[in-house]
């Protein structure tokens, strides 16, 4: 990969339609930085993996790195992503709405404006998907700033993988799962 050149650019024409799957680690020099890019590719390969058929395309290192850090065990992952979130774990439409909003505002260090611009949203939705993914955490993002965005990186990029299927009790949940 040439420097600067960023993973989401390698795929052209091919990647979606032929099935391939990228896993890309950062450049670096000499033999030493061959073998770190390498382990760093095989350590994007094993989030993408993990992600399923749901997956990115591109997966770069540099993107899911904490990810391939700490996916030594999906299971135990799944059960940290849901007591972090919440509700907004639960895999559907509206948390998904609700946690990509959330995602992309902690990037843009709780800019309303960058967040609707970059969205392409009005700024009242995002200061309302904001208020709503608050809701589902129940409690202010502000104290688990770090434990959320990790979170919401894992549900990104593992999608199904990391999320509480339609139905399944939440943490904290005692009622029986719907059938």
């Amino acid at each position: 990969m040439a420097a600067g050149l960023r993973p989401g650019e390698l795929v052209g024409s091919a990647g979606a339609a032929d099935g391939i799957r990228f896993a890309v680690g950062a450049p670096a020099p000499g033999l030493p930085g061959f073998r770190r890019t390498h382990q760093q590719a095989l350590s994007a390969q094993a989030v993408a993996l993990a992600a399923g058929p749901s997956g990115q395309l591109v997966t770069g290192f540099g993107e899911v790195a904490p990810l391939a850090l700490m996916s030594g065990s999906t299971e135990l992952l799944q059960a940290w992503v849901a007591e972090t979130l919440g509700a907004l774990a639960d895999d559907d439409e509206h948390n998904a709405r609700l946690r990509d909003t959330l995602r992309v505002f902690l990037q843009e260090n709780g800019s309303y404006k960058t967040t609707a611009e970059r969205l392409m949203l009005h700024k009242n939705t995002v200061q309302y998907r904001v208020r709503k993914a608050e809701e589902s955490l129940r409690h202010p993002i502000g104290p688990d700033r770090l434990q959320i965005e990790l979170a919401l990186l894992a549900s990104h990029w593992l999608g199904r993988t990391v999320l509480r299927p339609v139905g399944e009790p939440g943490p904290g949940d005692l009622s029986p799962p719907a059938r």
